[in-house]
């Protein structure tokens, strides 16, 4: 009797201990509760290739963490298996060539707790891969002018075509900025479009002296430009 009394305790007492063990499973899951992804804008360039290094936050459960890199449109991406580097926080750092895809992508992060019975943690963060411009050879046809006189403002807007070269960018809109002797701010001045090879011209009155510069405003796969400044005195 006895015997049975204790053997029918010992019974009870697993199984409350596996009801228990149920029970902290159920109750334990992966969670991500921050994506840090540097740099949020990758330029291509002539440089083969540019680092992306992405760090996440989880609970402290979380056994293995990676992120997934794909272009939302076009060929290209990568898979970063992350570590661990403190408690809850995992990091690690992988490649967009200059050739991959340019525009948005999509960063899916992927934690795992293998002692839980819930499903995975899952967030997917965005970032933008952009194709580099080249504004240069800006320059005034004379730094010199009477007033009242005209004066070309020219240059070269190129562009990096994921094929290892820069190409002439024809058809894009440039700006003009002009800053008067003594200003602090630049003001519009008129626009113009690239023509062949991507060149650029645009007839100016002279009326007063300054500094000339010139602007492409960028677009979804092209970063922005500024060109170097160039002077006119005008006399």
């Amino acid at each position: 009797m006895r015997k049975s009394l204790i053997m029918g305790v010992g019974v009870t007492v697993c199984a409350a201990a596996l009801t228990g063990l149920s029970t902290a499973a159920q109750a334990r899951e992966a969670v991500i509760t921050s994506v840090t992804v540097t740099p949020s804008t990758v330029i291509q360039s002539a440089t083969n290739r540019k680092t992306v290094t992405v760090q996440v936050h989880t609970s402290a459960e979380t056994d293995d963490v990676t992120a997934d890199l794909q272009p939302v449109k076009g060929s290209g991406g990568t898979v970063i298996v992350l570590k661990k580097t403190a408690p809850g926080v995992w990091t690690g750092s992988g490649f967009i060539y200059n050739f991959e895809a340019p525009g948005p992508w999509n960063v899916d992060i992927d934690a795992i707790d293998y002692e839980a019975d819930g499903p995975d943690a899952s967030k997917t963060v965005r970032i933008s891969v952009k194709r580099n411009i080249s504004l240069s050879k800006f320059k005034a046809s004379s730094t010199k002018v009477k007033k009242g006189r005209k004066f070309t403002l020219s240059g070269t807007l190129k562009r990096w075509d994921g094929s290892y070269q820069y190409v002439g960018y024809k058809g894009q809109k440039v700006t003009f900025y002009f800053k008067k002797k003594g200003a602090k701010t630049y003001a519009y001045a008129g626009s113009t479009t690239t023509v062949s090879g991507g060149k650029f011209t645009k007839k100016v009155t002279a009326s007063k002296s300054g500094t000339w510069q010139a602007r492409y405003a960028g677009s979804s796969i092209y970063v922005a430009a500024v060109s170097a400044t160039t002077g006119v005195t005008v006399h």
